[in-house]
């Protein structure tokens, strides 16, 4: 008994030894979070609160209709990312047919917003209270040189991956500020999932360190 209690007391303080150096390691953790602020926008649809602006499996981007997109803990996330040329941020959206990726990603490009917005938002409108609602240009603010483009995912064929890295180690790793992006076409139409849909729904991808 007296040798079982010595082992088990030896092997308590290797444990802790180890675990004191295993503490001060970091966890690289992927994550994969769907998008929970999702907002079509579109010069036909006058009411913010139309129901096939939101919570839909499927939305159509075209020239008049543009997709606001964000989600909504990131800034709270910020100080546990991990962002760097390795660990990229990526938006992740589908396409509903896999056969009009390629088209869709010759006309896609996602963009930052520069303006605070609320599920309300319309074509003219970022949020419905006050002169200051108001977009600066109907149809979105952002800033034009922030635009990405996507590129096709390596194993899933309806996925599109646009890098969002730079932006959100500048903006939101390094001011604490970001009011989500805008994803538009520049000409055609896609048909993409939305937040509704099982499957194809848009996700954010980065890696938090815990």
């Amino acid at each position: 008994m007296k040798n079982i209690n010595k082992a088990f007391l030896l092997t308590i303080l290797l444990c802790n030894a180890g675990c004191e150096i295993l503490a001060s390691d970091p966890i690289e953790d992927e994550q994969s979070l769907i998008a929970d602020g999702v907002k079509l926008i579109s010069a036909s649809i006058k009411k913010g609160d139309d129901n096939s602006t939101y919570l839909q499996s499927t939305y159509t981007l075209n020239s008049s209709s543009r997709l606001l997109i964000r989600r909504e803990d990131l800034v709270e996330r910020a100080p546990n990312l991990l962002v760097d040329v390795s660990h990229p941020v990526l938006l992740k959206l589908h396409v509903v047919s896999a056969a009009n990726r390629d088209e869709a990603l010759s006309q896609l490009r996602v963009c930052a917003l520069t303006k605070d917005w609320m599920m309300l938002a319309t074509w003219k409108k970022a949020h419905p209270y006050g002169p200051g609602g108001a977009w600066d240009e109907q149809g979105g603010d952002y800033e034009v040189e922030t635009c990405v483009s996507g590129v096709a995912d390596a194993t899933v064929s309806t996925l599109m991956n646009f890098d969002l890295t730079v932006l959100v180690e500048t903006k939101v790793v390094g001011l604490g500020e970001i009011y989500g992006w805008i994803v538009m076409q520049n000409a055609g139409e896609t048909n993409i999932g939305g937040e509704d849909h099982p499957t194809l729904y848009p996700s954010f991808g980065w890696t938090e360190v815990r």
